[in-house]
């Protein structure tokens, strides 16, 4: 490790990445970055939650997560900024559940049959 300016860095080869933020922040960051390739790879964030990136990034857990902390802020120790919601929104987001929207009401299934049709 080493010291610049007040700021941690890792040295990587000749390169000093900087981290600027604190963990959290750059722990989103990340996660952000691997669903905006996941975006532009795939066109949508339907990612699978068992889903890994080849950089080993568990996106599909990620992913989860973000939903989990929009729709239950209450419950969530995570905290999900308009900005950040913003940006999710930008790249695909969809904020509910696949089982939200797959689901179709047992009323919506019946076929109904007029009774002069009927045969």
């Amino acid at each position: 490790m080493t010291r610049s300016a007040g700021h941690w860095g890792k040295r990587t080869g000749e390169r000093i990445r900087m981290y600027w933020g604190n963990r959290n922040d750059r722990q989103w960051n990340e996660g952000y970055q691997e669903a905006k390739r996941y975006f532009e790879a795939h066109g949508d964030l339907k990612v699978p939650v068992d889903y890994v990136s080849s950089d080993g990034y568990a996106l599909g857990k990620w992913v989860k997560r973000q939903r989990y902390t929009y729709q239950n802020p209450e419950k969530s120790g995570a905290v999900l900024t308009e900005e950040r919601i913003a940006k999710l929104d930008a790249i695909g987001m969809r904020w509910e559940n696949r089982k939200q929207t797959t689901e179709v009401p047992e009323q919506n299934n019946l076929i109904f049959t007029r009774p002069d049709k009927a045969g």
